[in-house]
């Protein structure tokens, strides 16, 4: 039976962040891998760092999956619907405070313990899959029927490289450097 390793540290959830975002975000690799291979590449990035706790791609995946993914959604869903009631004068302070009260009161939540992850949601909140949860209600609704307005999307969601054409940039950036 394997013993249990030590607790993440802060430092540790901001590097398991920024490692899984490294490599979820590289074109190059795209999403043509298995889970194990991808975290073993998030488990080498991680553990390039010399002040985080050695971690196999096992642990990090799972801390990933069960504590920081899982709860940074519920977060992105809590601030989706604080911004999905629009309150006169509010700015972001005030609908993260908000999203903090939700995210205590939601069902699973039995404890109703506080969102202490703000250090991984600061990092992964610009990221499109954490956007998409949290910005749909950052539009209102038009409050008044009288003069209809039509809100037209112009906001572009970028899409990233896709891996044939990174490929061949790499490629062309050889050939020609």
């Amino acid at each position: 039976m394997k013993e249990r390793s030590k607790n993440f540290t802060v430092h540790e959830q901001i590097q398991l962040c920024q490692a899984w975002l490294s490599v979820s975000l590289d074109s190059v690799v795209g999403n043509d891998q298995t889970a194990s291979n991808f975290f073993g590449r998030v488990a080498e990035a991680f553990n390039s760092n010399s002040e985080c706790t050695h971690r196999t791609g096992e642990s990090l995946n799972i801390h990933w999956r069960d504590t920081i993914n899982k709860q940074v959604a519920c977060f992105a869903s809590a601030l989706k619907l604080s911004k999905s009631i629009v309150r006169s004068g509010y700015n972001n302070e005030q609908y993260l405070a908000d999203a903090h009260e939700y995210y205590k009161a939601q069902k699973w939540n039995k404890k109703q313990a506080s969102f202490r992850l703000m250090h991984c949601w600061e990092i992964l909140k610009d990221q499109p899959k954490w956007m998409r949860e949290s910005s749909d209600a950052a539009q209102p609704a038009a409050t008044s029927s009288v003069t209809p307005t039509t809100a037209l999307d112009t906001s572009q969601e970028t899409r990233p490289l896709g891996a044939k054409r990174a490929k061949q940039q790499q490629k062309d950036a050889l050939d020609h450097g």
